[in-house]
């Protein structure tokens, strides 16, 4: 199949989405597809073998997605030269994959739009309602999602009943790390940028109930990230008299995230709304026990008590990292089991369920067409 992969952001930019879409590419073209990327992000015209169509249309300021519907016939052209099979749009919030959507329902082409986020309620309530001017709940062939709660959302937004979930994809064997040992010392990793929807001040606050009665030398904590709260973390870690106990390590190419992780004991997110946790995977498949907020996508990623805890609150975070810090041999059960069936996240099996979804496309694309094909015949 010829599959373009569109979204406003993409490499060089670093974050799920971004890294997540060219590992898609890489995958789709090294099964003997034809994956090409659009985006608005400027940078290399190829990423991994993968042609990379990055459009050079305005911008909106600090938000780096498309401006206007000036971005429209661009697009439009791109799409009539390349004839590609299928139109896959990533992110509910990437105005120039809601552009292919609409693009693709207009010319008959195949499409697919993919949720990678949790939507608040006012994002809700904004799509239903321009759902109910512009329907673009109905422009996609296929409407999908990351996770469970993701899907669920995207059927409170767009009024389709019909939303399926179409995960994220790893390289289980590539974050393999070595069984741990039990050991007396803590190291606490987390990965994640560092902004208000990361939560990440939960996490140093979270330090000084972690230490507290006799694991005040046993744990030390690493944060992998960078944004606009790492001067917030640094102060509050001051506040707190923890500073002493947090690396904050800035942001860090993967292979480092891999060294990390495999050096590491727990790994903690403290995130609330997150649609799926690709960090939180990457953990998993390292052997590491973990620590994450319920609610979100962790939730298909994490059976509380098997893999690691969910916790329901702030307070009851710190209490299971504490749980782990001080239970080496509860960390060791659970990191044995936290990279064990893991297969359904592969890449073999993830291509697998994104064939099966562009087949759909395809289908329901060529129904799409027939009544206009009967009518031209019947015009004729």
């Amino acid at each position: 199949m010829k599959i373009a992969l569109i979204c406003d952001w993409y490499a060089p930019r670093v974050g799920g989405i971004e890294s997540q879409l060219v590992d898609l590419g890489r995958e789709l073209r090294a099964r003997g597809h034809e994956p090409h990327v659009i985006t608005a992000t400027r940078g290399l015209d190829e990423i991994g073998g993968v042609p990379v169509h990055r459009l050079d249309v305005p911008l909106l300021p600090g938000w780096d997605v498309i401006r206007d519907r000036s971005t429209l016939p661009v697009l439009e052209r791109l799409v009539e030269r390349h004839r590609f099979d299928v139109l896959h749009g990533h992110s509910l919030y990437s105005p120039l994959a809601h552009a292919a959507m609409r693009i693709a329902e207009r010319r008959g082409l195949a499409s697919v739009m993919t949720s990678h986020s949790l939507i608040d309620r006012a994002g809700i309530v904004l799509l239903r309602s321009l759902n109910r001017a512009g329907k673009w709940g109905a422009w996609p062939d296929v409407l999908t999602a990351v996770s469970t709660v993701a899907a669920d959302e995207v059927r409170a937004a767009s009024s389709r009943g019909e939303v399926l979930i179409l995960p994220n994809g790893l390289d289980v064997r590539a974050w393999a790390a070595p069984p741990r040992a039990a050991r007396f010392e803590t190291e606490i990793v987390s990965v994640m940028r560092l902004n208000r929807r990361k939560r990440p001040l939960d996490l140093i606050r979270a330090i000084p109930r972690v230490i507290e009665g006799g694991l005040d030398g046993r744990v030390r904590f690493t944060v992998v990230g960078d944004g606009p709260l790492r001067g917030a973390m640094e102060r509050e870690a001051e506040r707190l008299g923890v500073r002493d106990h947090v690396d904050l390590v800035g942001s860090r190419p993967r292979h480092e995230v891999r060294r990390l992780l495999a050096r590491a004991d727990v790994f903690a997110l403290p995130t609330v709304r997150e649609a799926f946790g690709i960090a939180l995977l990457e953990a998993r498949a390292a052997g590491l026990p973990l620590v994450a907020m319920r609610g979100g996508g962790a939730g298909d990623l994490v059976e509380h008590g098997r893999e690691g805890f969910l916790a329901e609150t702030p307070a009851e975070f710190a209490a299971q990292l504490r749980r782990l810090a001080g239970d080496p041999s509860l960390r060791v059960r659970l990191g044995r089991e936290a990279p064990l069936r893991l297969e359904r996240f592969g890449w073999d099996a993830v291509i697998a369920r994104h064939l099966d979804v562009y087949q759909l496309a395809l289908e329901r694309s060529r129904d799409r067409r027939a009544p206009a094909r009967v009518r031209d015949r019947e015009a004729a």
